[in-house]
């Protein structure tokens, strides 16, 4: 689109003018009020108004302001030379350099529609763009320096669907499940991990989380590398879980520990498993993880047994070995009755093999 340099009124016969009107519309100005024909032909001379001429019976004002007064037909050729000088070529397609106006959003592409006043442009987006909808008319002071020229290829690319909800997308160590785009063009997720080298710094959901255009489909071996160590940091060796594929197989366990750290993973669905006490355990599918399971503490005697190491417990103030407890269960498992320690604390072959559960 072309934004027009001169302001000129033309005055002649209401045949010339027409004439000339029809030579104008040729450079492509835009006809407004074209009706009136009284001698007086306005071009380009409308304030911020471009691309505009009209015959004004009363506009003497706007008559006095152009910067040149012709008369036709003498003036035919320098009026027709003026009329087609351009100052400066407005691009039909803009992209908004930064968010403006409450409804125009960084990154995003609009056509401009009607160039009639510059400081009023009529702009359309092939997208919602903010509250409004796809194809209704915005309107924008393009002299303002928030918009750079675009090209009708990145307008019509735009206007392509490029995510569906459901699809993993990646950017900067940042995992984000699609779930839509809000009115400010900013992705709606029911579930992201971001992470700073091995440092899991943002986790959950989000109606806000980032700009649609700063986001791309992440690749499997991205997806497969985040979840993975999300997965490292959930479920260190010995953690308890509840994962749903046990607990749905006959004679399952409530829960069971995670005995490796060989988390394995699968694509459609996405999903990762782990070795466990029985079987493979699920422990991530379809935005699920597995639920970690508390160990419930053991009491004997008033006293929690706490694990200390692969071979030794605390009971209060005593801290006993696994070899120490088996023996004494061998005792009472050859001649019964009951275990008198030291200081009077007395032991049952049950108690005993409660103690010794805490190494399995």
């Amino acid at each position: 689109m072309k934004k027009f340099k001169n302001k000129l009124a033309v005055t002649g016969s209401k045949s010339l003018l027409k004439a000339f009107e029809e030579e104008v519309a040729s450079l492509g100005y835009k006809i407004f009020s074209s009706a009136y024909y009284t001698g007086d032909l306005i071009v380009n001379n409308w304030g911020d108004e471009i691309n505009v001429f009209s015959y004004a019976p009363d506009s003497h004002s706007r008559i006095q302001k152009a910067e040149y007064k012709l008369t036709l037909p003498q003036d035919w050729d320098l009026a027709l030379k003026l009329a087609a000088e351009v100052e400066e070529e407005i691009p039909e397609y803009v992209e908004a350099t930064k968010d403006y106006n409450g409804y125009f959003i960084s990154g995003y592409i609009y056509k401009v529609n009607n160039l009639r006043q510059i400081r009023n442009a009529e702009l359309i987006c092939n997208v919602k763009s903010a509250h409004i909808k796809a194809g209704n008319y915005m309107y924008v002071n393009l002299t303002y320096p928030n918009w750079k020229p675009s090209t009708k290829e990145a307008y019509e690319e735009q206007g392509k669907p490029k995510f569906k909800e459901g699809d993993w997308l990646y950017e900067h160590e940042a995992l984000v499940r699609f779930n839509g785009v809000n009115d400010l063009g900013r992705v709606i997720t029911k579930e992201y991990y971001h992470f700073h080298g091995d440092k899991l710094i943002g986790e959950g959901k989000s109606d806000d989380y980032i700009n649609v255009k700063d986001v791309r489909l992440a690749t499997d071996e991205e997806i497969k590398r985040i979840l993975t160590k999300v997965a490292e940091i959930k479920y260190p060796i010995g953690t308890r879980i509840k994962p749903e594929n046990l607990n749905k197989m006959m004679g399952s366990p409530r829960s069971v520990k995670v005995t490796k750290s060989d988390f394995h993973f699968a694509i459609n669905p996405y999903q990762m498993w782990v070795s466990s006490e029985q079987w493979n355990s699920i422990i991530y599918k379809n935005g699920k993880w597995a639920e970690i399971v508390e160990d419930s503490k053991l009491v004997i005697n008033g006293y929690e047994v706490v694990k200390i190491n692969d071979y030794t417990v605390k009971i209060g103030c005593q801290q006993l070995y696994k070899l120490n407890i088996n023996d004494m269960k061998h005792l009472l498992d050859k001649f019964g009755g009951t275990y008198v320690y030291k200081d009077n604390t007395k032991w049952t072959v049950d108690d005993l093999d409660k103690i010794l559960s805490v190494f399995d």
